[in-house]
This record gives C-alpha cells, structure tokens and sequence, in this order.
C-alpha cells in the first residue's frame, strides 16, 4: 500500500509579487535577436520581489539570496541550462507564433518552459504542443492559469507521448474536466518518467478521477499527485484509494476541496453497529 502523504486540510499560497522591467513586445524582441537561453538565463534572476503586505518594500540582498537557494532547491523549475521563464506575459496570437518560431528554429535544448498565468486560448496551447512534440529535451512544463481546455489536454498528451524525459507538469486552473484527465492519465500509463503532476482545479469529476485511478494502480514513477479543487466527492475519493492499496511509491496525494463526505459521530456509531450486527449473525 502506497505510504503517500494525503493533505485534506486548508492549503497556503504564498505568491511572489514580480516586478519585471520589460514589455511583452520587448522581451520577445530581446529573445529573438539574442536566443532564448542568452537573455533568459540573465533575465531570471534579475526579478525584483516586494512584499506581500507592503509592495514598496523590497527584500534586503540577504533576504532576496536566500529565496533565490530555496528556488534552486526545485530541480523542475531552476537550477538547470536552459530554463525559460515566461508567465505572466499575457501573449497574444502573433506573439505565440513568434515564440514557437524561436523554440523550433532557434534553440532545440529546453529543459523548463513555464508559461503560466497567461490566460492562453485553447487554440493557442495546441500550437505550442505542436512545436514541443519536436522537443525531447523538455524536463519541466508549467502550463498552469490558461485556458487548456479537452482539446488542448489532448494536445499536451501527444508531447507527453513523444518526450521520454519530462518529469515535471503543471495543469493546474485550466479546465481541461474529465476528458483532458482522461486523456493525461492514458499517457501516464505509457509514460515512465513522470513524478510531478498537477491538476489542481481542473474541472474534474469522477469519471476524471477514476480515469486517474486506474493509472495509479500501475504507474511505478509518479511521486506528487495535486487533484485538489475538484469535484470528484466520495465515489472519486474511493476510487483513488482502492488504487493506492498498490501504488507503492507515490509520496505526496492532495484531494482537498473535492466534495468528499465525512461520517458524523452518529453514522459512525451507526456503521459499527451494523458491523457488529454481521460479525454475531455469521
């Protein structure tokens, strides 16, 4: 039975607030004249972070290293060549053609390729997962904050089906509902070298978690499981469970916010008598 570490309980997300120097228009300028990892590799680490209560204040040198370690403790997301961080930039159609331009002509060596918090269309996403069936390099793909949606799910599982090396995916706030889980999960049957998979309020039902379900019950590599902020209740809930009666190595399963019933003391006492009632009558 797997030992993973299950989170039911209230969730605390702290977020950065960036302050970054250039435009849209500018930093795609900047990238295409000097190459994705040129200016990406500088740029990343030049992000100003504020305070959360007080955006006027900025960290003292000291503080601003030592949030720098904790990023680089993620080998998903830095500490790696080639990282390319490009969230919150809020690309529009010519910019996305640019950049899928740049990743096919340009540089073929991407490790992470965070675009989240874009608020990028269906349409938009399958681009990009078109170009990056063509990358295998990819190690970590944060997509999490646009607008996935079932047919952009179905895109992304093509990449996955293509890349052998990415570990680390973030869905998570795209409403892909139960076909875009499906359609993940049925890649992840095929696919050994996942361990991190985000799919925190996507829309998904039961027939989405048990899709996931039957996955777990042979997927060997998946560490980090986030399928909290569903809809999946108890006939969802159970279904995982029964699935980690033998998964052996996920670690870290967060079904929180999910609809899922909790027995009062009287339907516990209830049940018991019932089960002692089958245990005298046998």
């Amino acid at each position: 039975m797997s030992s993973a570490r299950l989170h039911f309980g209230h969730r605390h997300v702290a977020r950065n607030h960036v302050a970054r120097r250039h435009s849209t228009e500018r930093v795609i300028d900047e990238m295409l004249r000097e190459g994705l990892n040129e200016y990406y590799e500088e740029e990343y680490y030049e992000e100003e972070y504020y305070e959360e209560e007080d955006d006027e204040e900025e960290y003292s040198e000291e503080e601003e290293n030592s949030e720098e370690e904790d990023e680089d403790k993620d080998p998903g997301v830095v500490n790696l060549p080639n990282n390319y961080c490009l969230n919150d930039r809020y690309f529009n159609d010519e910019d996305v053609r640019r950049i899928c331009h740049m990743l096919l002509h340009r540089n073929t060596t991407v490790h992470t390729l965070n675009l989240a918090c874009n608020s990028l269309s269906e349409a938009q996403i399958m681009a990009i997962a078109k170009t990056l069936e063509t990358i295998t390099t990819l190690i970590c793909l944060n997509l999490c904050d646009n607008s996935i949606g079932p047919e952009g799910a179905a895109a992304i599982a093509k990449v996955l089906g293509t890349n052998t090396r990415l570990e680390h995916l973030d869905l998570s706030d795209s409403y892909i509902g139960d076909e875009g889980a499906a359609a993940i999960a049925t890649v992840l049957e095929t696919n050994t070298t996942r361990k991190h998979l985000s799919l925190r309020n996507i829309d998904m039902g039961v027939e989405g978690a048990t899709a996931i379900a039957q996955v777990l019950k042979r997927n060997t590599t998946l560490k980090h499981l986030d399928l909290s902020d569903n809809k999946i209740g108890a006939e969802g809930a159970v279904a995982i469970a029964n699935a980690l009666k033998t998964n052996t190595t996920l670690e870290y399963l967060d079904l929180s916010y999910n609809n899922i019933p909790t027995l009062d003391e009287s339907e516990s006492d209830s049940t018991l008598d019932e089960s002692e009632s089958d245990v005298e009558n046998s």
